[in-house]
């Protein structure tokens, strides 16, 4: 469990690197960057910035890694049942929304576009509609939802109205409530 939780993290740095690369380099105006020394010659101790579009396809690829492996983690056994749940659910919601966000984003961009032929982008679509689907049954299966006790007696509006239709009540609701002060 530890091991693959480490493996999302890394697969979730490489992602966030890389989209940071793509989207600051489309707010600067560049398209990509291939390194050539004066011959035109690659210069290889520079780092080769490759096409933006294949990086994006690369991050949807991540995305889908990453989701596969905190399904890996929540795995309940036999022995450990416990290991289903997510010790802190609220924070896994976020990740599980922020993961199915930026794969909504990436299609919504025109995820199709970044592979070269027609059958691929169909793929990269189905994929990524796969995944939104899985990251959302994982988020039902892993966070469950706490319930909330029916409330025994009368509602908050009640009370107030039943203060405010007699002056008994309300006298006794000070009383009670100066108490509760001291």
């Amino acid at each position: 469990m530890h091991q693959e939780l480490v493996e999302v993290a890394r697969t979730m740095a490489c992602a966030a690197g890389s989209l940071g690369a793509v989207y600051g380099m489309r707010a600067l105006g560049i398209l990509g960057q291939y390194p050539k020394d004066a011959e035109g010659k690659d210069y290889t101790p520079l780092a080769h910035i490759g096409d933006a579009d294949e990086t994006l396809a690369e991050v949807i690829e991540y995305l889908g890694v990453i989701a596969g492996k905190l399904g890996n983690v929540y795995v309940e056994t036999v022995r450990s049942p416990g290991l289903a749940v997510a010790r802190c659910p609220e924070a896994m919601q976020i990740v599980l929304a922020n993961l199915r966000n930026a794969l909504k984003e990436l299609d919504a961009e025109g995820a199709s576009r970044y592979v070269r032929s027609a059958g691929e982008a169909g793929e990269v679509r189905e994929d990524i509609a796969r995944n939104v689907a899985y990251l959302e049954a994982l988020e039902q299966r892993v966070c469950p939802r706490a319930q909330v006790p029916a409330q025994a007696g009368p509602s908050a509006e009640d009370v107030v109205a039943a203060i405010r239709r007699d002056p008994a009540i309300a006298r006794a609701a000070s009383a009670a409530l100066s108490e509760r002060e001291d």
